[in-house]
């Protein structure tokens, strides 16, 4: 049986819970906004492959590849 919903569905509980409801225009900032790209592109660039590609932890060895990725500078 595939693993992939189920994890699609912890991950979906899980940012239910703990996450922070999402601000309101007037909460965002500039500097809010830049400092959670920074941690979402130093995320992505953590967990990346040496390849560059992502790879799902899955019985499938899915790939994730994204052009748009391939824009971002290093």
């Amino acid at each position: 049986m595939p693993r992939l919903p189920s994890i699609s569905v912890s991950l979906l509980l899980v940012s239910l819970t703990v996450l922070p409801p999402p601000a309101t225009a007037a909460e965002l900032t500039a500097e809010t906004v830049l400092r959670s790209i920074d941690r979402a592109r130093k995320f992505l660039l953590g967990i990346q492959n040496p390849d560059g590609k992502w790879t799902l932890e899955s019985d499938a060895r899915t790939t994730l590849e994204s052009p748009a990725s391939c824009c971002w500078p290093c």
